[in-house]
């Protein structure tokens, strides 16, 4: 890539140009009692702010409520990525989790407020994963095993006695245990969850040291999600074959499954991002046909549930912090690939739909169009795409196409704004995004028809997806390159196995490429709660088989592949870097074996499209560049420079491989 460097450094200054629109979002506070809080920009770190509502200064005083960089320095951290920042019920206390200098890792601080002169640390605690308040004077956290958080432990702050009290443990190594809070701050729930089934206990703000209390055990299947308002309990819950989710409720001094009464019921092909309660209503940020979608539930009048409609270029939709029950207004963000992210507020009383702004944010520019559109399967199965490119792209086959997939987990393909791929769409790449099942953009059916041993479906859509974009005329096979992370990065991997002649290029980040070895191997973490996604083969010969169809490792061949970029990450805890390692020496292995010097030229891998664009052949043989990171892990850094030179690096590696000229 040595050959590239210009290049880079010139897709670095293009990134820098755009790299002003990542402040478009409205301003960035919450209001809480009598302060509102907001961040402001340290050196390394941000740092956290209140002032008064009430002040009558012109100007209100302003109180640091936590420097993150002083945390850092104070505690030695070479880095400190904030995971969890919860304030407490009385806004006494904060509470945090820190993401340290080792992937995965987490250290919780409880800080007093309000202190005038330097922070005060009242507690840490090691090896923690999520934290929630009881009360001003009482957490609860969670602690993991192997990368599962399976304990729930109880902290008195300030206490004498410094032995914190294990409350739950959660044996079944398929679930996680996470702990919240409902948002009148009555309850707090410990939540118990597989990928397929859940059970919730509830802990009385009111008895904080009181023994948490079951609201209904684990029914295999079966998925719900509790919230509090006017002594009912509510539940998100696919209960009764709801696979999209419906809203039930019951009083809290029954809570039997045969006492939960329907409020809204479930409505198919749609996804439930998050649900907030408030006084005055049950608000659902959703995905409706994979589009961003809000439904408001009156508390009192169920039957008056209504929907409002957001801007149509909305891709992404993220709930606001909205941390107290008894605001009127509902704050949340929207985005895109081309729109930063912008914030809103519904005014529920009025329902009226405000947009924050800043006077000065940067303008977006008005040539990118975006097209929805549907790929056909053979099975009559209509796959969702989404598409952008600039407004004066002619669509005669002639556009480098970069497409982007994932489907697992139930999880959308990410949509979210990044800066530098403007720069790819200012010179002309057509960018595209697949939503294949085993994703979540249609619903829980949606993800469900493509994991376990429907996962085919995953690789058939993606095919499908890119057949049509080429069909519709938005680039060719010479000048198509797929990109994709993790679970979606496989699905890359099989793509290359299965029709390599569809792309020119690919690019797997920290791949999940060996998937049966991983599945065969207890003791990995993680690999216990991966069956209900993946399968068990040490127990189930069919499911064996049916991975070892389709693991990108076991399926590589004699044949034309891509060129290739595989990313391994040495801290990565999820997908062990040896994964991806063995996967690039097999395929090194079999290009040895299938080289001139071999006597077999025919069946050389290498990229064989000489359509005219691919005006420099040889630059694109034998393509397959590994590169290890020594840091960030499986999610990368949480750093904005270091992630634009990744990009950089990525995008000149596009440019080599599909041999477009490099200005």
């Amino acid at each position: 890539m040595k050959e590239t460097s210009e290049l880079q450094q010139q897709l670095l200054d293009e990134m820098e140009d755009w790299s002003n629109l990542d402040a478009m979002s409205g301003d960035d506070f919450e209001v809480v009692g009598n302060y509102v809080y907001y961040t402001k920009s340290g050196n390394d770190y941000p740092v956290y702010c209140r002032s008064p509502l009430d002040s009558d200064e012109e100007i209100p005083p302003e109180e640091i409520v936590l420097n993150i960089n002083h945390l850092a320095d104070t505690f030695g951290y070479q880095q400190a990525r904030m995971s969890v920042l919860k304030l407490s019920p009385g806004a006494t206390h904060l509470a945090i989790t820190v993401e340290t200098d080792t992937a995965d890792s987490y250290v919780g601080h409880i800080v007093k407020v309000g202190v005038q002169d330097e922070p005060m640390y009242l507690d840490t605690i090691p090896d923690i994963f999520n934290i929630e308040w009881v009360t001003d004077d009482v957490i609860l956290y969670t602690k993991a095993h192997n990368l599962r958080a399976c304990q729930v432990w109880r902290c008195v702050i300030g206490s004498t006695d410094k032995t914190d009290e294990l409350l739950y443990q959660e044996n079944d190594d398929r679930f996680f245990v996470d702990v919240s809070h409902t948002k009148d701050m009555k309850f707090v729930t410990i939540n118990s969850n597989s990928k397929t089934t859940s059970e919730v206990r509830v802990l009385s703000s009111s008895s904080p040291m009181g023994e948490p209390q079951l609201v209904q055990a684990r029914m295999e299947g079966m998925e719900y999600y509790v919230e509090h308002h006017g002594g009912k309990f509510y539940f998100l819950t696919n209960h009764g074959g709801a696979a999209d989710y419906k809203l039930m409720c019951t009083p809290t001094d029954t809570t039997l499954l045969s006492d939960w009464r329907e409020v809204v019921p479930a409505r198919p092909g749609g996804k439930v991002v998050d649900m907030d309660m408030f006084h005055q209503g049950c608000v659902l940020a959703e995905k409706r046909g994979g589009v961003p979608a809000i439904t408001v539930v009156p508390t009192d009048r169920a039957q008056d549930t209504y929907s409002f409609k957001l801007p149509t270029w909305a891709c992404v939709i993220k709930p606001g912090a909205n941390t107290t029950a008894d605001t009127s207004g509902y704050r949340f963000s929207l985005s895109s690939p081309i729109h930063p992210e912008v914030e809103f507020e519904f005014h529920l009383p009025t329902k009226q739909l405000w947009k924050q702004t800043t006077e000065d944010s940067p303008a977006v520019p008005d040539h990118y169009i975006m097209h929805r559109l549907m790929a056909t399967r053979q099975d009559g199965t209509s796959v969702p795409l989404t598409v952008f490119h600039k407004k004066d792209v002619v669509l005669a086959g002639k556009n480098p196409l970069l497409v982007y997939a994932y489907g697992a987990y139930g999880e959308d393909v990410n949509m979210n704004f990044k800066p530098e791929r403007l720069v790819l769409l200012e010179r002309g790449w057509v960018l595209a995004f697949c939503h294949v099942r085993g994703g979540g953009e249609l619903g829980r059916q949606w993800y469900h028809n493509g994991r376990l041993l429907n996962k085919e479906q995953s690789f058939q859509d993606l095919e499908s997806c890119i057949a049509h974009l080429h069909g519709a005329g938005y680039s060719s096979p010479g000048l198509t390159a797929a990109c994709g992370t993790s679970a979606g990065g496989m699905a890359v991997a099989a793509l290359c196995n299965r029709s390599p002649a569809l792309l020119a290029a690919a690019v797997m980040k920290v791949p999940f490429v060996d998937v049966l070895s991983v599945m065969m191997d207890r003791s990995l973490p993680l690999t216990a709660q991966e069956f209900q996604e993946w399968g068990d083969p040490a127990a189930h010969p069919d499911v064996f088989n049916y991975i070892k169809s389709y693991c990108p490792y076991h399926n590589i061949k004699p044949q034309s592949y891509p060129a290739m970029l595989v990313t391994a990450a040495l801290d990565d805890t999820r997908v062990p870097y040896w994964s991806p390692l063995k996967y690039v020496a097999k395929l090194r292995g079999l290009q040895q074996l299938t080289s001139p010097e071999s006597g077999n030229n025919k069946e050389r891998m290498t990229t064989t499209d000489q359509t005219e664009h691919s005006n420099d052949l040889n630059i694109r043989k034998n393509s397959l560049i590994l590169q290890v990171h020594e840091k960030g892990g499986h999610f990368g850094h949480d750093s904005h420079a270091v992630d634009s030179e990744q990009a950089a690096f990525e995008y000149a590696f596009l440019y080599k491989a599909l041999g477009i000229s490099m200005p």
